[in-house]
């Protein structure tokens, strides 16, 4: 498979690297009277995101609920949550402009970020150049991508996924479909060099 590792791609909030569409930067946001800030990587149009979570909270299963009503679709996802996050989850969207059902989650760090790293992969699919943003933020890895799927096909390829060589404890990939690809619709050709590429990704974050 061929893969091209790049450097400053679309390079946002420091050396940030993630596909045309997306954004990961720090909102202010206002609750119960008090300003706070919160990190949220926040996409252009709603789109199709999946989850692997390797320990069971509250966040995750509501997180899981969430994706199961909207059938894997939203717009934004919260870095660094704190807990009990959906008390204020509204007022986020609110101020973000985001109607609720397209203000996804609270995953990740409860405040405390560290040992943040990104990278970003360039890969053919059947002549079609695609993108994939990779940012890890302590122990959990966000992977954005403009390639077309379903939610059903992202989340079969992420339970296919080896996950032998992570020690993260949440793994979300958040697609827009802006590549212009056929759309990954079944288990064909198209899906294994789509679940080839994440095996890749999440062999070598480390």
């Amino acid at each position: 498979m061929d893969m091209k590792l790049l450097e400053g791609f679309n390079a946002i909030d420091g050396d940030l690297c993630t596909p045309q569409g997306f954004i990961l930067d720090t909102f202010e946001y206002q609750f119960n009277g008090l300003v706070n800030d919160i990190s949220i990587l926040v996409a252009d149009n709603p789109c199709i995101v999946a989850f692997k979570c390797f320990s069971n909270t509250d966040n995750n299963v509501y997180n899981f609920k969430h994706l199961q009503d909207t059938r894997g679709i939203a717009q934004a996802v919260v870095i660094d949550a704190p807990k009990n996050f959906w008390d204020f989850a509204q007022d986020v969207s609110h101020q973000l402009g985001l109607y609720n059902e397209n203000f996804l989650l609270a995953f990740g760090s409860n405040g405390f970020i560290s040992n943040r790293s990104e990278f970003a992969i360039q890969l053919d699919i059947c002549g079609v150049t695609c993108y994939f943003g990779i940012s890890r933020f302590s122990d959990c890895v966000y992977i954005t991508s403009d390639v077309a799927i379903t939610y059903d096909m992202l989340s079969l390829a992420l339970n296919d996924i080896n996950y032998s060589l992570i020690d993260s404890s949440m793994v979300c990939i958040v697609t827009s479909g802006q590549a212009g690809n056929m759309a990954i619709t079944k288990d064909n050709y198209l899906f294994n060099v789509f679940k080839e590429a994440l095996q890749c990704i999440i062999d070598n974050l480390y």
